[in-house]
């Protein structure tokens, strides 16, 4: 939230303000950019990241990119510039090319970003634009993280409220599904009430957790950004759900689907609805915060996460890529043949399948059973993800041996 979007809004009225507070972006080059040279992956990754703040004006607005002592974990060279006072980084390994190039913005530093951008170039930029300028076909490109978080201001019940009110079930959170969705919840309470609420697991591997916290009292305590203004309500409650792994990558090409800007905020509404909405149990009404959330709202796929039910696709693609002799045999037909004997025989292997394959009764009942939800996934994006999963899985456990063919993932 912007001090400019503060400062135009009536202080005594109820207020919903939504926005994108951290993220996190994961450029991948493909083979063809790095070509035959993944020894010379420093240096290509270094102008690759000169390449990136240049794209999105980071030397223009912040000087000199500049090397940093200390990386994100996992990383082992980063960059900043000398005039951004928060955490803005760019970074990579210089072992390890397929961990790719990360761009790392905390909340404040996005917003710093979006702000100085507008001054000096006189039109705004967010996430829709942040990733547009990034789509290249040179590189995969994909959010690790992104933060969507909506602001309550002036609502009636406090972050202690709601935490009781959904202990004791007058309140449950559920997803678009209608399944439960606060099995796991903590809560951090200062003289026995809760200031800050966490529903889900922030555990590696989690897709998504949402955060419910008390904005007004976080300002005033730490001096924020916003402390001046944000004394003028009588309060300011945040859910903030933290979205990863599959359902980054998804967002990514929804958020670059969008057919403009200004479609964003009610993007982010309906996406923090799809897993994150508050009933009241006594009355089977929504609660304000989620009525006011659902106003808001527009309509958009729904995030998906393959369940161990429905991951047949991924072991038989897994199964291929290791133990099946698939490749074991290419190999031998280009050994013997050529190139060209594995193109005729991969091509007479589609014909079979096309013609001659008859599916039994196992394959039918599996489709019955999870197609649907399957369908939702755009192919290319689930494919890519089984794959970086096999190589994750599989990653050599000795430096020496990752050096040549690892791969790890991205975060």
């Amino acid at each position: 939230m912007t001090n400019d979007i503060l400062q135009n809004i009536d202080f005594t009225s109820k207020h919903l303000h939504v926005s994108v507070d951290e993220l996190t972006i994961v450029i991948q080059p493909n083979e063809d950019t790095i070509g035959e040279w993944p020894n010379h992956w420093n240096q290509i990754a270094k102008e690759l990241s000169e390449i990136i703040a240049e794209k999105l004006s980071f030397s223009s607005l912040f000087g000199e990119m500049i090397r940093e002592q200390i990386s994100p974990k996992g990383y082992t060279t980063s960059y900043s510039f000398e005039n951004m006072p928060y955490f803005l980084r760019i970074a990579f390994h210089e072992d390890y090319f397929k961990m790719g190039i990360i761009i790392k913005f905390s909340a404040s530093a996005l917003n710093l970003y979006q702000q100085a951008y507008e001054h000096s170039y006189r039109k705004p930029i967010g996430v829709y634009e942040i990733l547009r300028k990034l789509d290249e076909p040179y590189w995969n490109m994909h959010l690790s993280r992104i933060d969507f978080c909506a602001d309550y201001l002036n609502f009636p019940l406090s972050v202690n409220d709601i935490y009781s009110n959904i202990k004791r079930k007058k309140f449950e959170i559920i997803n678009y599904k209608g399944n439960r969705n606060h099995k796991k919840m903590s809560a951090i309470e200062i003289d026995a009430e809760a200031k800050t609420v966490t529903i889900g697991s922030r555990k590696k591997g989690s897709n998504s957790f949402l955060k419910i916290y008390d904005k007004l009292t976080e300002q005033l305590e730490n001096n924020g950004r916003y402390a001046q203004i944000a004394q003028q309500f009588q309060s300011w409650t945040r859910f903030e759900v933290t979205f990863r792994g599959q359902y980054a990558k998804q967002l990514t090409k929804l958020i670059l689907s969008l057919p403009s800007r200004d479609m964003l905020q009610q993007f982010i509404a309906n996406k923090i609805l799809e897993k994150y909405c508050l009933i009241d149990t006594e009355t089977g009404q929504l609660t304000e915060y989620s009525e006011a959330l659902i106003n808001f709202s527009t309509c958009a796929p729904p995030l998906v996460v393959v369940s161990p039910r429905n991951n047949q696709p991924m072991q038989s693609i897994h199964y291929i890529l290791k133990g099946s002799g698939f490749f074991p045999m290419l190999e031998k037909v280009k050994q013997i043949w050529g190139i060209s004997a594995v193109t005729i025989l991969l091509k007479r292997l589609l014909f079979e399948y096309e013609y001659n394959y008859k599916p039994n009764d196992d394959v039918a009942n599996w489709l019955k059973k999870n197609a649907l939800e399957l369908q939702v996934l755009e192919f290319e994006t689930y494919l890519d993800s089984v794959v970086e999963i096999f190589y994750i899985k599989n990653a050599p456990s000795s430096p020496k041996s990752a050096k040549k063919s690892g791969r790890k993932n991205a975060e």
